[in-house]
């Protein structure tokens, strides 16, 4: 039903892991949300059912749309980032970019949907994510790919 994009791990100060955020395909998201609405009380449960999860995981997970724009976030996105889960949405990925690393990261989005693969992004590299006073952590991305009808 999810596509996820891309995942990231989150580390305090202190080398513990804070959290996750998952990239998602959202195209993917929105027809199989149609297809629950289409088919009935069933699958709109399980659509429920897959939001419970998402808002009870202890990771941020996000999904964006082909254009990089940001459809879906858990409250834990905007926990980590200093936003209101809803200010997210409609946003560029980008914005939970460090301005320094966006266009390499524009460059590391179009590769991966030219030839989308599960693997980890940046092995070996420090990156970052920044919140929404500007202030930087580190990151670890791995990419995820799932087609499905």
């Amino acid at each position: 039903m999810y596509t996820p994009r891309s995942s990231e791990a989150f580390q305090a100060g202190d080398n513990k892991i804070d959290g996750l955020v998952v990239w998602l395909k959202t195209d993917l998201i929105y027809r199989a949300m149609d297809d629950a609405r289409k088919s009935g009380d069933a699958l709109q449960r399980s659509e429920s059912t897959v939001r419970a999860l998402l808002e009870s995981a202890a990771q941020a997970i996000l999904a964006i749309n082909a254009d990089g724009r940001l459809v879906l976030v858990n409250d834990m996105v905007g926990k980590m980032f200093g936003y209101n889960a809803d200010q997210l949405i409609g946003q560029p990925l980008e914005l939970l970019v460090p301005k320094d690393a966006q266009s390499r990261h524009r460059e590391h989005h179009k590769a991966f949907f030219a030839n989308p693969r599960n693997r980890p992004m940046g092995m070996g590299l420090d990156l970052e994510g920044q919140r929404k006073d500007g202030s930087r952590f580190p990151i670890e991305v791995s990419l995820n790919y799932i087609d499905t009808s």
